[in-house]
């Protein structure tokens, strides 16, 4: 039969045993929960990544959309200020007098129509006829602001009498027949349109030898509509 103190011995090492098991069972418990706790950290840390980057998303579609709707207005303006607006042009071109006649008198008339929307305002004009050796000298012509301008409603033509300072001398016949200078009759016109835009109106026409009849010919590079940049 076991002596008591064998007994106390082996109760000492079962509790001791014990001890050690619930160090175990308490360090294993420690663990798990220092995991959850850290899955559950990463979990809000990936939503909040997730939130500010879906916040951040927002914000750039949201700026797009007020950039492409601010871009639709302004092209929506722009478009109705194009189809509303004056256009003045030239529509014809015609001698009032006889074709180029030693000691005659020349004239030239020249149509101008508002082709727009809407009238065509503080309208100024310089226009001239001349014989020059190219196209290229023909000078511009700028209106003379000092003098009131006028308007031309939508669908009105007025005409331009290009009148040449003195009669066709011989020198001019003689300079014709050997193109060493052409017929040029050329002007620019200014005017504001309704939406307080400025435009330029520019047209010239050449005659020489090699025009059948009583035709002119455009020159495109100095025939042609502008807008004044701002």
């Amino acid at each position: 039969m076991p002596s008591v103190s064998d007994i106390i011995a082996v109760a000492a090492i079962l509790i001791s045993i014990a001890a050690v098991l619930e160090s175990k069972r308490l360090r294993s418990e420690a663990e798990r929960m220092r995991k959850n706790i850290k899955e559950f950290a990463d979990a809000q840390l990936q939503l909040g990544q997730a939130s500010s980057l879906s916040a951040d998303r927002s914000a750039t579609a949201a700026e797009i959309s007020a950039k492409s709707s601010q871009e639709s207005a302004k092209t929506a303006n722009e478009g109705m200020r194009i189809s509303q607006q004056a256009y003045l042009g030239t529509t014809s071109i015609e001698f009032l007098s006889n074709i180029p006649t030693v000691n005659q008198s020349l004239v030239v008339k020249v149509m101008l129509k508002n082709s727009g929307n809407s009238p065509a305002l503080d309208l100024r004009i310089a226009y001239k006829i001349h014989f020059q050796e190219d196209v290229r000298t023909v000078r511009p012509l700028y209106p003379d602001n000092r003098q009131p301008g006028f308007d031309i409603a939508p669908g009105v033509e007025i005409p331009l009498e290009h009148i040449l300072q003195g009669n066709v001398t011989q020198q001019n016949m003689s300079d014709l027949e050997n193109d060493s200078r052409r017929l040029y009759a050329f002007g620019w016109a200014r005017y504001k349109d309704i939406f307080g835009k400025e435009h330029w109106t520019k047209w010239c026409y050449e005659y020489s030898r090699f025009t059948p009849g009583r035709i002119f010919n455009i020159v495109p590079a100095y025939h042609k509509l502008e807008e004044i940049e701002e």
